[in-house]
């Protein structure tokens, strides 16, 4: 287990934590973030913020297994085809890291 990991188990610890909302069993998770990640992301929602007038754009995302799209909700990462916020599909956040 890495240090921050370690530290991150005491209550006062002040490590990042990233919400999950909803998740798969439609219970909040929360889930423990390296230094390094939490700027990464950091850096991803002041780019979000600055292309939108200071806020994150709340979009609706069709769910395939359930079929059936969700509520509006901030996402991280969006496209934006013909001018409207998308959320991007797991295959092209994956694509585009590889």
């Amino acid at each position: 287990m890495c240090g921050w990991c370690a530290k991150a188990r005491r209550p006062s610890s002040g490590c990042p934590l990233l919400q999950i909302v909803p998740s798969k069993s439609n219970e909040e998770r929360l889930l423990l973030v390296s230094p390094e990640l939490a700027s990464v992301l950091a850096t991803i929602i002041k780019r979000l913020r600055d292309a939108n007038g200071g806020k994150i754009p709340l979009v609706a995302r069709y769910d395939s297994h359930e079929r059936i799209t969700g509520p509006l909700l901030p996402h991280l990462f969006l496209r934006r085809p013909y001018g409207q916020p998308q959320v991007m599909s797991e295959a092209a956040v994956k694509h585009r890291l590889d």
